[in-house]
């Protein structure tokens, strides 16, 4: 059975995650819009470079999602004691 201690630990880490994803969104939005910026300005009509640093950055983002909005599943001694038999061959 998980604690209070426990849950309160990965409410933390989810919150923490969750603070983090909106960092980077803002960043990869700030970082894009330079780099367009920089497109239009010094290679206009030229072939859209910025994608690639954009797409890059883009990849992290579900991951990040994930880890902050995913279902979060506390280990009880129940389920490591279950894991425990079938290693054992008992169940």
């Amino acid at each position: 059975m998980s604690t209070d201690d426990d849950l309160r630990k990965l409410a933390e880490k989810r919150v923490k995650a969750k603070q983090d994803l909106r960092s980077y969104l803002g960043i990869w939005a700030l970082v894009s819009a330079i780099l367009v910026g920089v497109w239009l300005f010094a290679t206009p009509g030229v072939y859209f470079w910025p994608i690639w640093a954009i797409g890059g950055m883009g990849v992290a983002v579900p991951f990040m999602a994930l880890e902050a909005y995913g279902k979060k599943r506390v280990l009880s001694e129940a389920d490591i004691e279950t894991e425990i038999k079938k290693m054992k061959g008992e169940g």
